[in-house]
């Protein structure tokens, strides 16, 4: 699962997901998680992974 996997960078992270047939949309790389969870609204699973000491913003959604 995604929520297991540890990525390097945000290069990474993309190519992973895509190769799982994710969709990745990434909203900021030092959103706080109360921003985050005003970003949840649009439907979206979120991950909040901590890269470089700043909170990523991960949402995605399977491929239709």
């Amino acid at each position: 699962m995604i929520q297991n996997a540890i990525f390097k960078n945000i290069e990474i992270q993309i190519l992973n997901l895509v190769s799982n047939e994710l969709f990745l949309y990434i909203c900021s790389l030092n959103w706080t998680c109360s921003i985050m969870d005003t970003c949840r609204q649009a439907g979206r699973v979120h991950l909040a992974k901590e890269i470089k000491k700043n909170v990523l913003c991960l949402y995605y959604k399977k491929f239709d």
